[in-house]
């Protein structure tokens, strides 16, 4: 047997470079240990600290003092005296027996090359043994004669921790019906409104309610409390469509309607269709589009929303839009996916219609031969004013039942839907049933959500997707904001091209979920462990959550999958491996019941400050007269967060030793867990900001766009408008020499403008930061270039103005970003685990 196998064992190399290749530095500390021979002075970190027993060879090994290497790493270690052994770890997985030479890891027997002794009442050990055991790595120095230790303390202990199965995990696990989610993901596919079976239940219709209603009926059936959260949404419900080419009426060409604009009646529309390219103004310069169809070639990295086609073609003329995916989603190589999304953009009054590539290619290089005309049709029920549900299952918690872990997926969906996100609710249906088949009783409550309207909910707004989840979280948030542990949002799993099981986590669980998922068997996956991303998305329900500062995780999408055949017919059981489904399933019950069982918060709240650190840009914050204070503020949070992560897992460490707790402890174990949730709640929300729907610090969103415009005022007071147009770039151009400008606009207003609009920011409310509307700027630059023109004068005032504007933001957002690291650390309850350590030792 190899030491590497047993729990208290990490061997920090390997983690730490297969970590890296998914996520950014781990900020955890690093202990550096120098241990001269026969010395009683010893540095930690660089500071002096002073042995009773020195390190020493004995038998031609070098033997170190245990007490000392356990306190350093803060490894519980026992003694027992009428055994003359050792035990190590929470769980005991290695013992140590005085003058033997064999030692116990995980039950099993391992030869040392020396044993471990006493001298002068302290216990030593062999070094090459004991440094694996902790995780640690020991380097000898002969031409100084000492010993060089590095470990990751925090790394080592919590993995011996939070791999610890917890009472009743076991009896869940076995409980577990995979088929039972299986066939309720299969019952949800067959729900739909489209014509041809090709499903379709979107939120608030019939199809929806129908898919609500058997998560609802479900969860009773199986004696999970379950309600009916009613919001108000934008119905928008697809029956059929069709095309038919006048001259080749035999030629069939599958189309769908595009989510979001009306429909067209029965009969349709009849007119020339015309190819347009990518749809970029270039491509429409010079096309008259009136009274015609526009074949479009979407491309995400010209026209980033199928929206902006709409509307550059509705500029021109068109009357109606058939697009097809050029690059960037529908790239399924039988060439026969079709890609439809939310609409994301203002509202247009023309239909738009979604055709397959192969088609697409298809008719686009019959157009190239002769002209063709086309009748379209796109029957669509719209509802302004619909009714959506989600719906919330509940097992209540037995000892903390205010306190929530939280699971949650969407019964809504494009097409059938099998990945995204039929499958999903299904695993998260069979978790919650085999808790109630297996009798468990929860510590803290158990919510089950299955969500409607993540895909599509509300029209003429850029923000128009997780609309289920952001009207639920606001009527809940007083109930579940600063009272839940986590929430874990399920998306896309099981994909059989997927060679390792994928997740993805916020900076608060990251820590807790990295050494969690070291102990689990994915059987089913090609590679072993746990492949984990360190981000939080804005495109999946986890968004609404973690906007109300609640801790997320969520699986991670594999690239494949949207590249291929996300959002289109093809997401169908038969792209799922089921014992990938199976790792996932077991994955995510064995994560919510430790999660439930946790004595102590899991949280890192050290990661936050380590990744805003590593953002800021000190020379341009220098160069605005901003110093170093929101650095040190920053970094002094992380140190004194880190000091409290050593702490809450000491506590975790002795409360799992414990039956019972004093009555005291018992009273201060909730309020100290509470005051970890409140600062990482405060956290979350004030560090987490939109550039559109991308997630960023705003000091970090600010911080170069003063130099941004300064070096364009350079260049045009130079006379040299080329160089704005080609370096100006994000944040700086967002597109804009793609679209007209209405266009342009419309697709940005939110951030241009977002102090002037209301009720269309939605989850982007209060956290969206500004866009310079610098098009018409851009353009007479473009203009005068051309015509050889230097004078920029008007230009050189308009960027002043960016210039200006920017600085002032910056300089607000240093000042709130510097009170709220300051606040932060007034918030991090250091105080109450160390009174409350105090009561267990």
């Amino acid at each position: 047997m190899q030491l590497r196998q047993h729990r208290l064992s990490i061997i920090l190399l390997v983690v730490v470079m297969c970590l890296m290749t998914t996520s950014p530095a781990l900020a955890y500390r690093q202990m550096e240990i120098h241990l001269p021979l026969n010395e009683s002075e010893v540095m930690v970190n660089g500071a002096s600290v002073t042995l009773e027993v020195p390190a020493q060879i004995v038998n031609g090994r070098t033997l170190v003092p245990l007490s000392f290497l356990t306190e350093q790493m803060k490894v519980p270690a026992k003694w027992n005296a009428a055994n003359q052994q050792v035990t190590l770890g929470a769980d005991g997985a290695v013992v140590l027996t005085i003058n033997e030479t064999t030692a116990e890891v995980n039950g099993e027997t391992v030869a040392l090359d020396t044993p471990a002794v006493i001298m002068a009442g302290r216990t030593l050990v062999p070094l090459s043994f004991i440094t694996r055991a902790l995780g640690a790595e020991a380097v000898w120095d002969a031409e100084t004669k000492s010993v060089h230790v590095t470990a990751a303390p925090q790394m080592a202990l919590a993995e011996e921790l939070y791999t610890q199965p917890v009472a009743g995990e076991a009896e869940v696990l076995a409980a577990l019906d995979p088929q039972y989610g299986w066939d309720f993901a299969l019952a949800l596919g067959e729900i739909g409104s489209y014509v041809n079976d090709w499903g379709f239940r979107m939120g608030a219709t019939d199809a929806g309610r129908e898919a609500s209603m058997l998560a609802y009926d479900a969860f009773l059936e199986m004696g999970v409390e379950a309600a009916l959260h009613p919001f108000e949404m934008y119905g928008w419900n697809p029956l059929d469509a069709g095309m038919t080419i006048l001259e080749m009426p035999d030629v069939d060409i599958p189309v769908v309607p595009a989510p979001g604009p009306a429909g067209t009646d029965a009969e349709g529309i009849t007119a020339e269709l015309v190819y347009v390219g990518n749809a970029t103004r270039e491509d429409l310069e010079g096309i008259d589009l009136t009274g015609k169809i526009a074949l479009v070639a979407w491309n995400e990295d010209y026209v980033s929303w199928i929206a902006q086609v709409g509307h550059q073609v509705r500029r021109q003329g068109a009357i109606g839009a058939l697009y097809f995916c050029e690059d960037g989603y529908g790239q399924d190589e039988s060439g026969e996916a079709f890609y439809v999304a939310d609409w994301s953009g203002a509202d247009i009054d023309i239909p738009v219609w979604n055709t397959p590539k192969k088609y697409g290619e298809m008719l686009a290089e019959m157009l190239a031969d002769e002209p063709l005309t086309v009748n379209l049709f796109s029957l669509v029920e719209i509802d302004e004013n619909a009714t959506g549900y989600n719906v919330v299952g509940m097992i209540p918690g037995t000892v903390y039942p205010n306190e929530f872990v939280i699971i949650n997926g969407h019964t809504d969906a494009y097409f059938q839907g099998f990945m995204d996100d039929s499958l999903p609710v299904g695993l998260m249906m069979t978790i919650a049933k085999a808790m109630v088949d297996a009798g468990y009783e929860p510590h803290r409550t158990m919510v089950f959500v299955a969500h409607e309207a993540e895909e599509f909910g509300v029209m003429d707004t850029v923000y128009d997707w997780l609309i289920g989840s952001w009207a639920l979280l606001g009527e809940m948030k007083g109930e579940w904001a600063g009272s839940t542990v986590a929430t874990i949002t399920l998306e896309l799993l099981g994909y059989e091209g997927t060679p390792q099981l994928p997740m993805r986590s916020s900076d608060t669980l990251y820590f807790h979920l990295m050494n969690m998922t070291q102990g689990l068997d994915t059987t089913g996956f090609e590679e072993p462990g746990v492949e984990i991303r360190n981000t939080v998305g804005t495109w999946s329900d986890e968004w609404s959550y973690s906007y109300h500062g609640i801790p997320t995780m969520r699986t991670h999408t594999d690239y494949n999958i949207t590249y291929n055949f996300y959002h289109s017919q093809l997401d169908q059981a038969d792209r799922v491996d089921f014992d990938k489904y199976v790792a996932n399933l077991r994955a995510f019950t064995t994560l919510m019941m430790r999660y439930d069982q946790t004595p102590v918060m899991p949280y890192d709240l050290a990661h936050t400050p380590h990744r805003y650190l590593e953002s800021l840009n000190q020379e341009a914050l220098t160069a605005q007269g901003l110093g170093t204070e929101l650095a040190e503020a920053a970094a002094a949070y992380q140190d004194q967060a880190n000091d409290l992560l050593d702490m809450t897992l000491a506590l975790t460490a002795r409360l799992m030793e414990m039956e019972e707790l004093p009555e005291a402890a018992a009273a201060a174990l909730p309020a100290l867990n509470q005051a970890l949730r409140n600062v990482a709640r405060y956290v979350i929300t004030e560090s987490q900001y939109l550039s559109q729907e991308s997630l960023v610090h705003r000091v970090h969103f600010y911080q170069n766009l003063p130099n941004t415009f300064q070096q364009a005022i350079e260049y045009l007071e130079a006379g040299d408008g080329a160089s704005v147009l080609e370096e100006l770039s994000f944040p700086g151009k967002y597109y804009a020499e793609f679209y007209d400008y209405e266009t342009w606009y419309n697709s940005y207003r939110a951030a241009i403008d977002s102090e002037t609009l209301g009720n269309d920011l939605f989850w982007s409310e209060g956290r969206l930061l500004k866009f310079y509307n610098h098009y018409r700027t851009l353009e007479s630059i473009r203009e005068k270039t051309a015509a050889g023109d230097t004078d920029f004068t008007a230009e050189i005032a308009a960027f002043e103005g960016f210039k200006a504007d920017a600085e002032a933001r910056l300089a607000q957002a240093y000042r709130d970003d510097l009170a709220m690291w300051q606040r932060a650390g007034n918030l991090l309850p250091i105080t109450q685990a160390e009174a409350l350590m105090n009561l267990i030792q």
